[in-house]
């Protein structure tokens, strides 16, 4: 193929050439969120606030979902064959069902490695009927409580803070995590015990969640309060400023390493937790040292995502 060029003609094979010597070549796009002009400006007020932040006292929380097909094409990389070898068994890549999907919640503070941090496995479906109902009747009796401790208060002469009301769960959802199954499984059981507990070396530690509905559900503010935890308010699409994203990726790798493209949903469950409970607390803190380089890129990106992060 040929070019014509301000009147010359150049042969496709020069430009090739051309592009070669410069380093420049035909490569996978970089996959980023798209950012509307409120989440750039929301972006950037958060880097210039949290400019001298101490990130060493911060968790940082998030899942990941472990899904097969993506897994085994992870990495994928051309090969190298004649003409007519196209069909070749080495040369094929094999194309699979969806298969089966693992979603895992971890956290990460400075100076522990995995098997000191909390994590969660949620098994599919993530709530059966029987577990509905259960938390029906769970909720009704958190609210009777509520209503004897305001019978108490006024007994007593006082006006309670914080009058009762029963709790609600959306009747139609389809499935998926909610605020009750998020409180249940991850917030009292694994995140609060791990920062009260940090609270003790970390005086002026932070939470921080992303903008999921089940995270920043208002019914989660008045038991953290009474603890005396702290949240940080996260700019909504900013997976590259959380530095757990790196951890995802490179336990994704590990994950191909390991089991190459014949994996199930439970190998994956138990190396998952092989390579979490084992990570290294160096690596946990050489990704939260990396905040002040992400907050000064994101700040002379204005807010943008255009970096390697």
């Amino acid at each position: 193929m040929n070019f014509t060029i301000a009147g010359l003609q150049i042969c496709g094979n020069t430009v090739k050439r051309i592009l070669a010597e410069n380093n420049i070549h035909r490569r996978k796009p970089t996959e980023k969120p798209q950012l509307s002009n409120v989440q750039r400006a929301a972006r950037l007020a958060f880097c210039l606030h949290y400019q001298q932040l101490d990130w060493h006292q911060v968790i940082f929380t998030d899942e990941s979902y472990f899904e097969t097909r993506d897994l085994r094409h992870r990495r994928s990389r051309g090969v190298l064959r004649r003409p007519g070898e196209a069909y070749l068994p080495q040369n094929l890549n094999v194309k699979f069902p969806k298969g089966s999907t693992v979603m895992f919640w971890g956290a990460i503070l400075y100076g522990h490695d995995g098997s000191m941090l909390p994590y969660h496995l949620y098994t599919t479906p993530y709530e059966t009927k029987e577990q509905k109902k259960e938390a029906e009747v769970q909720l009704v009796r958190e609210y009777q409580l509520e209503l004897a401790e305001v019978e108490w208060f006024n007994q007593m002469g006082f006006d309670h803070p914080n009058p009762p009301k029963l709790k609600e769960r959306k009747k139609d959802r389809k499935g998926g995590i909610d605020w009750f199954i998020y409180r249940e499984r991850i917030l009292n059981p694994l995140l609060y015990p791990l920062a009260c507990n940090a609270q003790v070396t970390c005086p002026n530690l932070l939470i921080m969640e992303d903008n999921a509905p089940s995270h920043i559900h208002q019914y989660h503010d008045l038991p953290r309060e009474r603890l005396g935890l702290r949240k940080l308010t996260w700019p909504a699409n900013s997976p590259d400023l959380n530095p757990i994203e790196s951890i995802w990726c490179e336990m994704k790798d590990r994950l191909h390493e390991r089991l190459g493209i014949r994996m199930t949903a439970t190998a994956i469950y138990q190396v998952v937790l092989e390579e979490w409970i084992n990570y290294p607390a160096e690596w946990i803190n050489k990704y939260i040292d990396s905040m002040p380089l992400r907050i000064e890129a994101c700040i002379k990106d204005e807010g943008g995502n255009g970096f390697n992060y």
